[in-house]
């Protein structure tokens, strides 16, 4: 786990992502692809500035938290 940050950061949006089960050598090759996998970090990554913030979410969409 990384390091809370409890300063305040105005303009900076904050998200969690799920890439879900993927099929890695540690999974024993059980699970989607990495490249599925991916979907929901690249999603993330290549959201604008304006973009939602407080959000969790996985390959499906937002999840309820």
């Amino acid at each position: 786990m990384g390091e809370v940050d409890a300063r305040p950061c105005t303009g900076c949006p904050r998200w969690a992502v799920d890439p879900g089960q993927t099929a890695t050598d540690f999974t024993g090759g059980l699970g989607h692809s990495v490249a599925d996998g991916a979907e929901s970090v690249v999603t993330l990554a290549t959201i604008g500035p304006d973009g939602p913030t407080g959000q969790f979410i996985d390959r499906s969409g937002n999840l309820p938290w």
